[in-house]
């Protein structure tokens, strides 16, 4: 499953009717060996994500599609 929301799915979302939005939130590996990393946080002016790749943090860029 992709981690990104198809715009049926974007809709049951905003209708608060999403079932498993784990598997679109949170980190999930991508083909290219990097990661995904969806968050709900309208209101948020930076994300940032911390870890053994960046202990410090890393700020997370927005795609495209929201």
């Amino acid at each position: 499953m992709s981690p990104r929301l198809q715009p049926r799915e974007r809709e049951s979302f905003e209708a608060g009717l999403l079932d498993r939005l784990h598997d679109h939130l949170g980190a999930h590996p991508h083909p290219d060996g990097g990661y995904h990393f969806a968050v709900w946080a309208p209101r948020a002016r930076a994300v940032r994500v911390a870890g053994e790749f960046a202990p410090e943090g890393r700020a997370l860029r927005r795609s495209a599609d929201g």
